[in-house]
C-alpha cells in the first residue's frame, strides 16, 4: 500500500503525574499472610511485604485506557477530598478477603479469611497492587482547512519510581482514532514502527506489530517519539504519524488518603466506600500512576483492637471493620495519614436523604429532585427514584454504612410512584450506596415517599418525607 505523509503530533505541555514506592515496614515476631492455596502462613522475623512487578491476570488491557479524553482527568476513578497526608523522603499484590481478629500483622493476599487472636492490638495489610501492563489510545483531528491531524488532549505517561514499582511496562496500542470531518475514523490496522525516547534515563522497545516496551531508571520527564502507520479503511493507502508522548517518572515521597469530608465515620460490619490512598510527590500533590491499579496507589496499613475484624476483599473501598466502637488508625510506610470512628448503627441519630430520578438501566447523571418541586419525566422511559439515605452522627454525614437494608421505603401514593423492593439491583442505580428498594415513575400526579430506619437512633427510629409533583413529557 502506498503511504501518504501526515503531519507530526507534537508533545502537549505538562500534566501531574502518580507514582508509589513500596514500604520498608516494621518486622516483628510474627506475620500471618493468606497462602497461596488459601491457608494462613505463619513466618519468622521478615519484611512484611513482597515487592516486585505482579503481571495482570487479566492481560493488558487491565491498566487504565490512556485516552486523551481520560487524561484531562486527574485519575482514571472519581475525584475525592483529601483529608489525610504523610511524607517521607525516598523511599504484593492484594485482592482476595483476608480478616484480622488478634494481635498479629495480616497481609490481604489472594485467599480466605485468616484470624488471629493473642495480643492487644491487630495490624491488616492493603498492600499496593502493582501493574506493568497497560493500554495506549490515541485520537487524532485533522483540520478542515489543511488536513494536518493534531492529537486531542495531552499524550502523557506517568510513572512512579521506587521499591515496589515496576520500572518495565508494557503497552498495547489498543486503538487509533481519526476525527475527519467530525466523523470519527477507526483504524482497521495500525502498527508501531518506531520508538525513539529522548533521554538515558528512559527505554522505549517495540515489542511486537502494536506492543511498546517502556521502562524508566530513575525520575526525570522524558518524551518516546513513536512513528505509527494506521489505515482508516480496508484497502486504503496507509498513513504515517509521529506521536510524541511525555513520561513523567516520579519519585514517591509520601501518601494520602482520599475519603468522604468531615469527621470520618464507619459503621462496624459496613464497607467504607469512596476510599483512595495516593502516593504524594515531592511537593505534597497526589498522583495515580500508570504502574499501579488506581485505586491502590501505596500500602496501607490499617490498626484496630484485638478482637475486631478487618477484611478487605477488594481494596480500600471495600475495607470492612467489625468490632466495638473504637478509634481506627490508617497509615502507610511514610506514617500515619487518617484516623476514623468506628461506630455502631445504633448511633446513627439522623438522616437526610437525597432523592435522585433516573431512567431505564442508566447510571449517573440523574437529577436530584427538591421535595415539594416539580419533575418532568418521560413515562415510557422507564423512570424511577432512587434514594440516598445520607446517615448522620452529630449532624455529621457518616462515611461508610449503616448498612443499606436497615431503610424501608414506602410509597404513599403508589398509582403515581410504585415500591419496587430489590430496584437498585435489577434497574442500577446511580453511583453510590442507595436504599435497596426504588420508586418507579409509573403516571403524572403527586409522588409521596417515606423513608423509615426503625432500629436506628438506638432503637427510636428514624423517618423522613418526600414529595415531588410529577409532569409528563
Amino acid at each position: 500500500m502506498s503511504r501518504s505523509n501526515a503531519p507530526r503530533l507534537f508533545k502537549s505541555s505538562g500534566q501531574r503525574a502518580r507514582h508509589r514506592v513500596a514500604p520498608s515496614l516494621p518486622q516483628g515476631p510474627n506475620r500471618v499472610e493468606n497462602g497461596a492455596d488459601g491457608g494462613s502462613v505463619v513466618a519468622p522475623s521478615t519484611p512484611l511485604l513482597k515487592t516486585g512487578a505482579v503481571r495482570c491476570s487479566t492481560g493488558r488491557r487491565c491498566g487504565c485506557g490512556l485516552t486523551f479524553a481520560s487524561l484531562l482527568l486527574a485519575a482514571c476513578g472519581g475525584s475525592t477530598e483529601r483529608v489525610g497526608s504523610t511524607s517521607a523522603q525516598g523511599g504484593g499484590e492484594g485482592g482476595g478477603a483476608s480478616a484480622a481478629t488478634g494481635g498479629e500483622t495480616l497481609d490481604s493476599g489472594t485467599g480466605g479469611a485468616t484470624s488471629a487472636t493473642d495480643g492487644e492490638s491487630i495490624e491488616f495489610v492493603i498492600p499496593l497492587s502493582p501493574r506493568d501492563e497497560g493500554a495506549l489510545s490515541f485520537l487524532l483531528v485533522e483540520d478542515e482547512t489543511t488536513g494536518e491531524a493534531t492529537p486531542d488532549g495531552e499524550p502523557v505517561v506517568r510513572l512512579a519510581v521506587g521499591e515496589g514499582y515496576p520500572d518495565t511496562m508494557l503497552f498495547e496500542l489498543s486503538s487509533l482514532l481519526l476525527l475527519s470531518d467530525l466523523t470519527p475514523l477507526a483504524a482497521t490496522e495500525f502498527t508501531i514502527e518506531a520508538a525513539t525516547p529522548d533521554g538515558v534515563g528512559v527505554e522505549a522497545i517495540v515489542a511486537g506489530n502494536d506492543v511498546l516496551e517502556l521502562s524508566v531508571h530513575e525520575p526525570g520527564t522524558y518524551s518516546v517519539e513513536l512513528d505509527l502507520a494506521a489505515a482508516f479503511e480496508a484497502g486504503s493507502a496507509t498513513q504515517d504519524f509521529r506521536v510524541e508522548v511525555s513520561v513523567l517518572a516520579i519519585q514517591v515521597a509520601g501518601a494520602e488518603w482520599s475519603t468522604c469530608t468531615g469527621p470520618l465515620y464507619l459503621v462496624s460490619g459496613s464497607p467504607m466506600g469512596s476510599s483512595r490512598l495516593y502516593p504524594l510527590e515531592k511537593n505534597g500533590n497526589p498522583f495515580a500512576p500508570r504502574n499501579t491499579a488506581f485505586d491502590r496507589g501505596a500500602d496501607i496499613i490499617v490498626s484496630a483492637r484485638a478482637g475486631t475484624r478487618i477484611e478487605a476483599p477488594a481494596g480500600l473501598d471495600s475495607l470492612v471493620v467489625t468490632g466495638p466502637s473504637q478509634t481506627i488508625q490508617v497509615r502507610s510506610n511514610y506514617g500515619e495519614v487518617a484516623a476514623f470512628e468506628l461506630v455502631q448503627a445504633e448511633q446513627v441519630d439522623s438522616i437526610s436523604p437525597s432523592f435522585q430520578s433516573d431512567q431505564g438501566g442508566a447510571r449517573g447523571g440523574g437529577t436530584s429532585l427538591r421535595s415539594g418541586g416539580e419533575h418532568a419525566v418521560d413515562l415510557t422511559a422507564a423512570p424511577y427514584i432512587s434514594v440516598f439515605p445520607g446517615a448522620r452522627i452529630g449532624g455529621e454525614i457518616v462515611c461508610g454504612g449503616p448498612d443499606e437494608a436497615l431503610f424501608e421505603l414506602r410509597s404513599t401514593t403508589p398509582e403515581v410512584c410504585s415500591i419496587q423492593r430489590d430496584g437498585c439491583a435489577v434497574r442500577g442505580c446511580l453511583t453510590g450506596r442507595y436504599v435497596p428498594a426504588i420508586a418507579n415513575i409509573i403516571a403524572a400526579g403527586t409522588c409521596n415517599l417515606e423513608l423509615e430506619a426503625p432500629t436506628l437512633d438506638h432503637g427510636n427510629g428514624l423517618s423522613a418525607s418526600f414529595s415531588v409533583e410529577i409532569k409528563a413529557l
